[in-house]
Formats: structure tokens, sequence, C-alpha cells
């Protein structure tokens, strides 16, 4: 039986590590997806943009935030794989990174969100209810890595603590994906032929889905 810390015991960090490396772009993929198939109506007297406006603001948003979260994804799982020798590695150094990557993630998400109320509707069927789930929705990611942020703020620099919180962050931070794909995937009880024509020639929606 292997001791904690020791490779054998490390195998569900690596899991975690990977998950938090393929997690960080879900929100913006499932938003790309459902933009494609799914919208709402516009509500009488509120300004709603037209579909190309529209599309190109919520696009835009989230490109910007996968970017981030792409950005030092790579660079954080080869840090936590580390832990698979924790008393080799630099504890300090791979708690600095996990800690930065997600202010990261998190000050991204806040700003998501902001640039996502600020868009309003957009002038199809039911686009108040669009924007109204949206906003949800970016909310509760900005929610979910502030608190994940913090979370890896309180992660020890022992070896044996840090692989038991490190891994339960992973997995944290794979519930929490699952959470957002669900509030995302509300949006999929809409249809738009009108956004469906914007996003298709939209070419930041384009650099989202790929």
């Amino acid at each position: 039986m292997g001791r904690r810390g020791d490779p054998a015991n490390a195998d569900g960090l690596g899991r975690g590590g990977r998950a938090l490396c393929a997690l960080v772009a879900v929100v913006a993929a499932l938003a790309a997806s459902q933009a494609a198939t799914a919208a709402p109506d516009s509500a009488k007297g509120v300004a709603a943009a037209p579909p190309a406006v529209w599309i190109r603001g919520f696009c835009g948003a989230f490109v910007s935030w996968k970017k981030t979260a792409e950005a030092g994804a790579a660079k954080v799982q080869r840090s936590l794989a580390q832990l698979e020798h924790p008393k080799l590695a630099d504890l300090p150094a791979v708690k600095r990174e996990l800690v930065d990557f997600l202010h990261g993630v998190s000050t991204a998400s806040d700003r998501l969100h902001a640039l996502i109320a600020k868009l309003g509707p957009p002038s199809i069927p039911n686009g108040s209810k669009l924007e109204a789930t949206l906003n949800r929705a970016t909310s509760q990611v900005a929610s979910a890595y502030r608190r994940l942020w913090q979370q890896a703020t309180r992660i020890s620099t022992n070896p044996l603590r840090m692989v038991a919180q490190a891994t339960k962050l992973g997995k944290d931070i794979s519930a929490a994906g699952n959470k957002q794909a669900a509030a995302f995937s509300a949006l999929g009880q809409y249809s738009s032929s009108a956004l469906d024509r914007a996003a298709a020639s939209e070419p930041s929606c384009k650099a989202l889905t790929g």
C-alpha cells in the first residue's frame, strides 16, 4: 500500500490537475454552442440590440474570458504535476502559480459578468429571457471562481496536506464546471435563426469555438 504523498496516492491530484485545465474553457464552449442555437425575446420598453450587434458583444466577452482562462492552464498543470513527488517540489511556487491562475480567472469572470450585464437583450423573440438567463449563468461563473481562488489561497504548503487539498480543489473545479454547464444549458430552450446567422458570420464567435 502506498504512503500518502507518494505517486500512488497522488493519482487523484493528477486527475484534479487535468480537470482544472480541461474545465477552464467549458463555460465559453457551452456559451458558444448555445449562442448558435439559442436565445430569447425582447422585452417591451427595453432597448434591444440587433442580433449582429448583440452576438458580437456576446462572443467578444467570452473570447476574452477564454483567453485569460487558457493562458495559464497548461503552466498550472505542469506545476501541479510536481505534486506527484511533493517532497521534491517547490511547494510555495506551486501554490503561488495556482493562486495567481485562479485569481486571474476570477477577475476575468467578474469582467465577463459585467460585460454581459451591460449587453442587454437581443432584439429577437424572448430576448429578455435570454438576458436574464445569461446574467444568472455568468453571475454563477464569477461567484464560483471567486470561491475557488479563495480556496486556493488556503492550501497548505505542507507536502501531505497540499496533495490532499489540491486534489479536493481539482474536484471542486470539476463540480463547479458541471454546475456552470447546467446553468448555460438552460439557454437551449430558446432558438433564434437570426442569432444563428449572426454567429455564423461573426469572427469572434468562430474564435470562441475554435
